[in-house]
């Protein structure tokens, strides 16, 4: 029968191996762009147990727009000082959404994420950028305002939004 010791052992490289464990910058800003990109900024439960923990903001910003992505890459970590890091993120946006509706884009955005550390943990210190989210999660939050919205006449734009989003999706 394994031992205590070995199991947990095991059960420690796992986790280690399955991204879970936040090691350094790198591992702030892939748990901040993972969770943004399911929409864990849009509301402030999810925003109060995901998101502040890796940011040095209180409260997220209100933002006019969100991008819509396929995919998101590190580019490039490096140490500026003992305390200091830059971590610079390649989003694919393939879409915003605004007031106006969707519109559809297909380029590569580099944000250059600046994470420090204090007291032993990571956080983001800027920049603070607007959503990026994958059309499943846009799907899901329209889905949501479609349900309560009360004007027919908002509801077919709501609507035509979700089609153009499932359109975006691969």
């Amino acid at each position: 029968m394994p031992s205590f010791k070995k199991i947990f052992f095991l059960f420690s490289v796992l986790l280690s191996l399955s991204g879970c464990a936040l090691k350094g910058p790198e591992g702030v800003v892939r748990a901040y762009f993972t969770g943004d990109s399911k929409g864990e900024k849009l509301s402030p439960e999810t925003y109060a147990g995901k998101i502040a923990p890796l940011v040095e903001w209180p409260s997220e910003h209100v933002w006019d727009r969100a991008f819509i992505i396929d995919g998101t890459k590190i580019l490039r970590s490096r140490m500026i000082s003992e305390n200091e890091a830059s971590v610079e993120v390649r989003y694919h946006v393939v879409g915003i959404l605004s007031t106006y509706g969707i519109l559809s884009y297909d380029f590569h955005e580099i944000v250059d994420f600046t994470v420090v550390e204090d007291k032993g943990k990571w956080k983001i210190r800027r920049p603070a950028i607007p959503p990026h989210l994958w059309p499943r999660s846009v799907i899901r939050h329209l889905e949501k305002a479609l349900e309560m919205e009360p004007d027919p006449g908002k509801a077919v734009f709501i609507k035509h939004d979700i089609d153009t989003l499932k359109c975006l999706e691969k």
